[in-house]
């Protein structure tokens, strides 16, 4: 049995408009459609949907997915495996160094915390309060960030970054400016949504 775009999301449990955003990357694109010209999904199609979902939900990004799929694509388990051994691997590494990042960044704001005392202490502290001008730092580390912040055409540039932050993400920045909410919606191809580090639309 077919269904059309807004069917095969409610079965699928994804909003409409990301169901279209995955047809226009080529992610999970039908080759059939109605009379009418609608898309018209398959149980193939409505398969590989949930598994992007999956893929969705334990962290992996759109382009580690498509590795995946491509593996998939042979018909059996045989070459699927060993990539999502790998890919599981890489995330469980990932994670543990997001982790250790967030636990010394916890000592470092616990250490600060205990040492300022109850005082303010910023009688000499210039035109404005001063109370955190000894406040911890986080540590900076160099990452390579790949800007996916648009469709425009302005997010296949890899760069060298710095981030100190590490309860920020590692997503980057469009680099056309259309991530500004300031411009209007069709300042870019991306329409001024909302979108992860994928590009994908965050709003149903």
């Amino acid at each position: 049995m077919e269904h059309t775009v807004k069917q095969v999301a409610q079965r699928v449990e994804l909003p409409s408009r990301t169901v279209r955003y995955y047809d226009r990357i080529g992610l999970v694109s039908p080759q059939k459609r109605s009379e009418a010209g609608y898309r018209l999904y398959g149980p193939e199609d409505e398969g590989r949907l949930h598994f992007v979902r999956q893929a969705k939900r334990i962290g992996f990004s759109l382009d580690e997915i498509r590795e995946l799929i491509a593996a998939a694509q042979s018909g059996c388990c045989d070459e699927l495996v060993p990539e999502l051994e790998r890919l599981l691997a890489d995330k469980v590494a990932q994670v543990d160094e997001r982790i250790a990042d967030l636990h010394a960044f916890r000592g470092r704001l616990t250490a600060y915390q205990a040492g300022r005392g109850s005082s303010c202490g910023c009688s000499d502290h210039g035109a404005f309060c001063g109370c955190l001008n000894d406040a911890p730092v986080p540590e900076t580390k160099t990452k390579e960030v790949t800007s996916m912040a648009c469709q425009c055409g302005c997010n296949t540039t890899t760069e060298t970054t710095e981030t100190t932050d590490p309860t920020t993400t590692d997503a980057g920045e469009c680099s056309c400016g259309c991530a500004d909410p300031t411009r209007s919606g069709d300042a870019c191809g991306c329409g001024g949504e909302k979108r992860d580090a994928d590009g994908e639309p965050q709003t149903a």
